[in-house]
């Protein structure tokens, strides 16, 4: 997953920065983050796979099957691998529902058409309990986008987070990949 959502993040963080990328997104940024949660929920069904044929292959580890017992591999594979992502899943379509509804009720004003899947494609690819550091990422550093405007003087200029999903989303990741998952804080909060 790690490769997969990198790459996803890079793609993604280049569209977002040339205009004809823009335009692509909003043609197909639908299709590309259902394709992004089939595609990933693929990989961890993939990998499901390889951890029963190597649990099978084991003299103790076969006892740990469902030949043996009737459902440990199956919560262990819920717990360790998909649910992640399935507790990622939900705050992504939450998301979607939420930012469309406060753009149709505000005639789409705040946000761009794409931008919320854009935002939703990160969040799922964040991972629990990564979606939740990526969130507090997003809110630091648009905080303080405002904060330097405001002391800059340029406190009447937009500051959209067209521009900052993706980004935020790849030094997010990869902050947790190489940093965070060490610390005590991660360990608290993973399942």
């Amino acid at each position: 997953m790690l490769i997969f959502s990198i790459g996803i993040l890079i793609i993604l963080g280049t569209a977002v920065v040339n205009n004809g990328g823009r335009v692509f997104l909003f043609r197909h940024i639908r299709k590309i983050f259902w394709s992004v949660i089939v595609i990933a929920f693929s990989m961890l069904l993939h990998t499901s796979i390889i951890q029963y044929q190597i649990w099978e292959k084991g003299e103790l580890t076969e006892f740990l099957l469902p030949e043996h017992q009737s459902y440990y591999f199956y919560f262990y594979v819920l717990t360790r691998t998909f649910a992640p992502h399935l507790l990622s899943f939900v705050p992504s379509l939450v998301v979607i529902f939420t930012l469309s509804w406060i753009n149709k009720r505000n005639e789409v004003r705040f946000f761009e058409p794409e931008e919320v899947y854009l935002a939703a494609t990160a969040i799922f690819l964040m991972g629990y309990p990564g979606w939740l550091f990526y969130i507090l990422f997003l809110l630091a550093v648009y905080l303080s986008w405002h904060f330097w405007e405001r002391i800059t003087g340029n406190s009447n200029s937009r500051l959209p987070l067209y521009g900052l999903w993706i980004p935020v989303g790849l030094v997010t990741y990869l902050i947790i990949q190489y940093w965070l998952v060490n610390t005590s804080i991660w360990l608290l909060l993973k399942i």
